[in-house]
């Protein structure tokens, strides 16, 4: 139901804040900051998301801290986000600033790392990290019409799945509300793209995928590789962000800066039909999430097995990737 609802509510606000039918720029699928359309579609995602994560403390009792943590803490990131795309465009450092204090707002209201044999400053530490890393990971990902959004609809959807078989009821709400947004907005945003997610609606993404990956319980003492789940899930998004940074600190180049070093830019130079990299980097993500979803129920030796062909196959890319040459790529970022 919840699904249903959120992808409705997203259709709906997609298709008004559509630039569309006026936007001489619709459908291009490369521009750029100065010629894309208004990116406002970050407003068809968080609106419903955040509304459905908040509206489970009006109906549930037992709604856990973690979720409205993670959900004020996207708020912040959100807001930021649109003061970068509707009012003055951030540096780097501003924008790093919001991110941050966004995951201060989750921290402080309750959901971080839980190592238990790590003191709390590591655990704070290494949550500002990965939340840093992730809603960063996404936001550099979105650069073909519904990839990221894609992406992000195939994470959610396993950490639903997670959260229903442990029996986090309201993590799978949650999980399954963002799901049926991202479909919804991923309806608009395929190639040709009428609306754009922008520095608003990516972040956001990745910081709710982010939080998701904190607040899921994955590992029994009897399996304790399953802990590994939330990077098999987030393989891809995290694969990129590294094989980009390392390419341009090859190069000697910032990561901030635009450049056709991503992933699926080189998968663009293999496969030639349009939209092709974009298909391939969604049947990567779904492979790596089957694989993740498979992890706390299967016995220790299969995790292991299915580690190791995750590793395998994450390496098979990197070379493959690697060895094309840069000047081969069409377009850049």
């Amino acid at each position: 139901m919840y699904f249903v609802i959120t992808f409705l509510v997203t259709c709906i606000l997609a298709w008004i804040l559509t630039p569309s039918r006026s936007s001489e720029f619709a459908g291009v699928q490369r521009l750029s900051a100065s010629q894309r359309p208004p990116r406002a579609g970050g407003f068809a995602v968080a609106i419903p998301v955040v509304a459905l994560g908040f509206a489970q403390v009006l109906v549930h009792a037992d709604v856990p801290e973690k979720l409205v943590a993670l959900c004020a803490g996207a708020l912040v990131v959100w807001f930021f986000g649109v003061i970068d795309d509707a009012v003055l465009e951030l540096r780097p450092l501003g924008k790093l600033s919001g991110q941050a204090l966004g995951v201060a707002v989750m921290v402080f209201l309750g959901l971080r790392t839980e190592i238990y044999f790590l003191p709390a400053w590591v655990n704070i530490l290494l949550t500002v990290i990965w939340m840093l890393v992730l809603t960063n990971s996404i936001n550099l990902l979105d650069i073909l019409d519904g990839l990221a959004v894609g992406v992000v609809l195939l994470i959610a959807l396993g950490f639903w799945f997670i959260a229903w078989q442990s029996g986090a009821a309201a993590l799978a709400v949650f999980s399954a509300g963002l799901s049926g947004s991202c479909l919804a907005f991923y309806l608009f945003n395929r190639r040709p793209a009428r609306i754009y997610l922008g520095d608003n609606g990516s972040q956001l993404l990745g910081f709710f995928l982010g939080g998701l990956a904190l607040a899921n319980s994955y590992a029994t003492e009897a399996n304790a590789i399953a802990l590994l789940t939330p990077l098999v899930l987030l393989a891809i998004p995290l694969f990129d962000l590294l094989f980009v940074s390392w390419v341009r600190w090859r190069k000697g180049q910032s990561i901030v800066l635009k450049s056709p070093d991503h992933l699926s830019y080189r998968l663009a130079h293999l496969f030639r039909a349009e939209g092709g990299e974009v298909k391939v980097m969604h049947l990567l993500t779904l492979g790596f999430v089957l694989i993740g979803l498979v992890l706390p129920v299967a016995p220790a030796l299969i995790c292991g097995i299915l580690i190791g062909i995750a590793l395998v196959l994450l390496g098979a890319i990197a070379w493959a990737a690697s060895r094309m040459e840069i000047h081969d790529i069409a377009h850049s970022n």
